[in-house]
Formats: structure tokens, sequence, C-alpha cells
């Protein structure tokens, strides 16, 4: 690690594990030539916010470091005008700008596991927090195992059980985020059995209609739905799920008169 820049200023240098592209974030900063240099390219004060609403600076340290450069007027003078565009705009990884959706996505989810893994902070990580919510359901079932805690008191057994990890700011405390947790919880294990039994019957009795693929298509969506969200608490989740399922489950038996549910 390098003690002075180019120009004979001194680095700060924090050895935290934070890390873009395999590169320290807090090493190589001098932050008197960076703000001077910054400000000759770009509008946006160094001190300021960049489009995102996120601290620009840290932004910057993060941008330089994702390319290996040192956080001094050396490394932004080797930073091309789309480089500052992409600061400016909070991509704080010139590989993010780069990238596809999903493989934008899955750096920004490695990236946020990284963190968290370094400061045990889970807010606004959106990984990590689905993690926790699905943590905290799974041992509020596992305390109300076979009757659950009733559909009145799900809201406090959530606030009872967030009482444990203070770390979790009220804003994100949310509730499983995964229908299937969320039946166990609230109705016990009889509730998980008939969701499944709801979800499977269907599929296998249906099997022989033509239309049998597209109703096979419908419960996978349902089922990725359910896995990530608390479909069937919302009225939009509810209405969509009914209609289509009766629907489908009607289209099929339609085409077989020998199906019957």
């Amino acid at each position: 690690i390098q003690t002075h820049t180019l120009n004979g200023n001194i680095y700060f240098n924090d050895t935290v594990p934070y890390t873009e592209n395999g590169h320290l974030v807090f090493i190589h900063i001098n932050d008197t030539e960076l703000k001077k240099e910054w400000e000759k390219r770009s509008t946006i004060p160094f001190e300021g916010r960049d489009k995102k609403n996120n601290e620009l600076k840290y932004t910057l340290y993060r941008y330089l470091a994702s390319k290996g450069l040192p956080k001094d007027s050396a490394g932004l003078t080797r930073l091309y005008q789309k480089d500052i565009w992409n600061i400016e705009n909070g991509v704080p990884n010139y590989l993010y700008a780069q990238a596809g959706f999903l493989e934008k996505r899955l750096y920004e989810l490695m990236q946020e596991y990284q963190y968290f893994k370094i400061n045990q902070n889970p807010n606004g990580k959106t990984l990590v927090l689905r993690y926790m919510y699905w943590k905290i359901g799974l041992h509020i079932w596992w305390e109300n195992f076979w009757i659950g805690v009733g559909t009145g008191d799900v809201a406090i057994a959530f606030d009872k059980e967030y009482e444990k990890y203070p770390t979790i700011e009220k804003q994100f405390r949310l509730r499983a985020h995964n229908q299937f947790i969320t039946f166990a919880l609230t109705f016990g294990i009889a509730g998980i059995i008939v969701l499944l039994i709801n979800l499977i019957y269907p599929l296998i009795h249906l099997r022989q209609s033509r239309h049998y693929f597209l109703y096979l298509l419908f419960c996978v969506l349902v089922i990725l739905s359910f896995l990530i969200d608390d479909t069937l608490e919302t009225q939009p989740g509810v209405t969509f799920y009914a209609l289509f399922n009766t629907l489908l489950i009607k289209w099929c038996l339609l085409d077989s008169p020998s199906n019957k549910i």
C-alpha cells in the first residue's frame, strides 16, 4: 500500500475489506486532490449527492476502486467523460454500466452480501433483508408449529420477534415475503398442508387435459410468486390467483369431461 500520491500528498488508507472487483475501496484516498480534479469535470459538488441521492464522493471512491485506480488527481484524470456521467448517475462500478440487467443485479447482490458480512447491517440490502424475513418468519412458525399465531396476531408476532434484531431499522421491518412461510406461521402445519394440496392436487388430476401445459405454466408462475412475496396478502394477488386458477381449471375440465375435482 502506497503512502503518498504522485504529488507528494499523504494518502488516507483504511484496509477494511470493502472491495470493488477485488480492489480495496478505502485505500489510496486523497480528498483534496480528488475534490479539486472532480470539480473541474463535473457540476455536481464533490461533497454533494449523485442522482441516486448517494454521497457522491463514496460513489466516486467505489468507481475508481472498480478500475483499480487511486482516489486522487492521477486516478481521476484516467477516467473518460462517460465514466464521469456514470458516477454522476450513481453508478458505483464501471462493470454495472456495461452489464445487462441480470448480470448487473447479480453484481449488486454479491456486493450487498459482502458488505453485510463486514458490518452485519442488513438495512437497504434486498437479498440480506429477504433472508432475514424468512429466518424470522420460520422462527415464528417453529414456536407456533401446530396451529400458528392466527390471522389477527401476525403483526404482533413479527413486532415481538424484531425486538431481537435492533439493527433492522423500523422502515425495513416487514413480513416474511414468502407465502408458504406466511401460511405456515399464520395457520400452523394444517394451513401449509392445505395450501400445498390446493396447488398440487389439480396438477396431478388435470394432467390428461390438452390445456395442461397452460395450467402448469400458471402454477409455476404462482409458486415463484409465493416464494418471493406474500401474494395472497394483497387484494390484487388474491384476485389474480382466484380468477385465473378457477378459469384454467374449468377450461381443463371442459376439455377432459372425465376429470372431476
